[in-house]
This record gives C-alpha cells, structure tokens and sequence, in this order.
C-alpha cells in the first residue's frame, strides 16, 4: 500500500492500475528513480511498525508502577534487556526491551511509554544475546540466552530458560516468584507487608521424564550416573557449575558417553 502510493503520485497511471504497474528503467526518469529510492527508508519503519502492532494484539496494557508497595522484584533480570521474540507463526518482535514476571509467568516489554504485558501462550521463543546488551550481560550467561515454551507439560504456558538441550536430555531453569505476606503488631495495629520471593528450580528432562535437580557437583552427577567418569571431566576441564557454558559443555559430554 505503502509503495502504490509513492509510485502513483510520481508516476501517475492513464486509466486503470495493472496496466501501469510494469515500471522499468526505460519508462521512467532518472530524476523520479532517484526520488523513488530516497523515499524507500521513509516507507520501511512504518511496515515494520505495522508489524510490529499486529504481532502485539495478544497483549494488555499495564502499570510500570505496579508493584511499588512490594519490596524486591518479580522479574527475572535486574535491568530491562534487548530481546528477539517469536511468536507461534514464527513472526518476530524487535527493538523492545523485555523481562520475565516470574509472579505472572508472562512475558512483559517496554518501548518508550509503551509498557505491555504479552500472552505467553501465544509466543514459542524468546533470545538474547551478549553484543546486544553489553552492559547489564551477567558473565556467567555465556554468549546468548534462549527461553523456550512447551518443552513438558509441568510447565504449562511459562517460559523456561534453556541451559541445555541435545538429542535425549535438556536441563532448563523454570523461574518462578511467590508473593509473601507478613503481618506485625505496631501500637496496638496489626500492619501487613509484602514481599517477592525468587525461586530458580532445575530440571533434567529426557523424554516424557522430568526430574528436579540442583546444580551442585555432588547432586547433579549423581542424578546423570557415569560418577566416575564425569568427575574426571569436570576436574579435567575445570568445570563450574555457576556457568552455563561449563554446564552445557559438560552436558554434551555426558551424551557422548551415552551413544
């Protein structure tokens, strides 16, 4: 629509419109060519802004300020970050800032004064790289992050943040947040506060199995077996289990052990 336009006020059409739509070198200008091209970046944003409000129709608008009477935070990163997010159609939304509500397992994203709260079930996928939020990136994240929906039904519709995913297992991080209340007598009146309290649960999954997990040498190696030979790995190649990239090498390794 976009383009019709440009092309019709500078290139008029002499009666109906599929007849004129063939435009090439020799039918038009040089002068009218160049202009046509100047206004090609101008029509570009506005697509994508289109895009962009159609892929964001499964969202509600909400208050930043919500939850200024709790004490901490619901979300899973500390500062707001740049992220890639796909929907169910494969469709991506770009060029928002984004963070994971633990308390309301939904995805929310901010731009300007924009603030919304996306439909998780209609996402399938959520990426974040390193060279695009290079100042709030933790170390310990390696060079991207992927969060996945519907790896296994205990999950329902929340996104999990994938450590790891090969052929038979995957180790996933499912972050939830609690809203705790506390009440305590002050003169003669009972006041009540509320808090938000982080909970990171790890789960090793291999088909229709899911098994909690705690990322600590002793417990984890227990819970894959081949002890012995991991521990020589994990000694070997200096492992930490605080790193997702030691994790998701050590991983790969356990599966070559498991052909």
């Amino acid at each position: 629509m976009v383009m019709w336009k440009i092309t019709q006020k500078f290139f008029p059409c002499k009666g109906k419109r599929l007849p004129c739509l063939p435009l090439t070198l020799h039918s038009i200008g040089m002068k009218q060519l160049v202009y046509l091209f100047a206004l090609l970046p101008l029509a570009l944003p506005a697509q994508q802004a289109q895009r962009d409000v159609i892929l964001l129709t499964h969202t509600a608008q909400i208050d930043e300020n919500r939850y200024s009477h709790i004490k901490g935070s619901p979300y899973f990163f500390d500062e707001w970050m740049v992220a890639s997010i796909e929907s169910n159609e494969g469709e991506y939304i770009r060029g928002f800032l984004m963070n994971l509500n633990g308390h309301t397992a939904a995805i929310e994203v901010k731009k300007g004064e924009r603030f919304m709260e996306l439909d998780a079930q209609y996402y399938k996928k959520i990426t974040l790289r390193r060279d695009q939020n290079p100042g709030s990136w933790q170390q310990t994240y390696g060079d991207s992050l992927l969060f996945c929906r519907g790896l296994h039904k205990k999950f329902g519709h929340r996104m999990v943040l994938v450590i790891y995913r090969g052929e038979r297992i995957a180790l996933v991080n499912d972050f939830t947040v609690s809203l705790l209340t506390k009440e305590v007598q002050d003169v003669g009146k009972t006041v009540s506060f509320q808090s938000f309290f982080k909970q990171n649960q790890y789960y090793l999954i291999q088909g229709a199995d899911i098994r909690l997990v705690k990322l600590n040498k002793k417990k984890l190696l227990e819970q894959l077996g081949h002890t012995k030979e991991l521990e020589k790995y994990v000694k070997s190649e200096k492992i930490r289990f605080n790193s997702l990239p030691d994790l998701q090498k050590l991983l790969t390794y356990y599966e070559h052990l498991n052909p």
